[in-house]
């Protein structure tokens, strides 16, 4: 499901009417909340529930994140805080010595990004998604260098948004019924359409969404 959210003011939108929500939501929109205790909350209530994503995590996921990065600039108090989030999620993780990890990509990178990012030449990974309809292929949205398509469950990856002005996407969305129909959001709130496996691209709904200043997450 994609779901659209105003950044500045998402909490105020479709939470009304839903029955009681946990008690980590209900600190989150509560006024001048206190993130180290809404993050406690959330570990503490996912200890004992099954995880399901859906707006409410999502808003979490970037609210955290707009936190953190922010100007740069933290206080000793989010440093603090930063600190004790990181040591109670590896109190949580589960480890196993047979564990290993290899990288397989995406590898190459937007050429043009070096005089555009803060980062220049990376692609950082903001989503991958697997078609339901097809689990071979998979779509991954980076921070720098597009949307990138594996028909190989991610052994090897294509990029296919070389010839599209489209760079950081933050969300997609494959049909359940159809692995070539995919949807992906960007940043700047411009939404785009593919019926053809990543092919060619159509921009729908781009100039509402921009002017009313929507970002697209999934």
């Amino acid at each position: 499901m994609l779901v659209l959210l105003g950044y500045a003011q998402v909490h105020q939108y479709g939470y009304e009417g839903q029955g009681d929500l946990p008690y980590w939501v209900q600190l989150m929109y509560s006024e001048n909340p206190d993130m180290d205790q809404v993050i406690k909350e959330h570990i503490e209530y996912y200890k004992t529930h099954p995880f399901e994503k859906n707006a409410h995590t999502q808003y979490f996921k970037h609210w955290v994140h707009s936190r953190q990065i922010g100007t740069g600039i933290k206080t000793e108090e989010q440093i603090q805080s930063d600190k004790n989030y990181a040591q109670r999620l590896k109190n949580n993780l589960r480890t196993t010595s047979a564990g290993s990890w290899t990288c397989i990509g995406p590898f190459d990178y937007d050429e043009d990004a070096g005089s555009m990012s803060y980062a220049a030449g990376s692609a950082h990974v903001y989503t991958v998604e697997q078609s339901i309809s097809n689990p071979n292929v998979l779509y991954a949205g980076t921070a720098t260098a597009g949307i990138w398509k594996s028909t190989d469950k991610g052994m090897n990856w294509v990029l296919k948004t070389k010839d599209l002005m489209l760079t950081d996407v933050y969300s997609i969305e494959i049909d359940h019924t159809n692995e070539n129909i995919v949807y992906a959001g960007a940043s700047d709130g411009r939404l785009f359409k593919t019926t053809n496996g990543g092919n060619s691209w159509t921009e729908i709904g781009g100039s509402y969404f921009g002017a009313n200043n929507i970002q697209l997450k999934i």
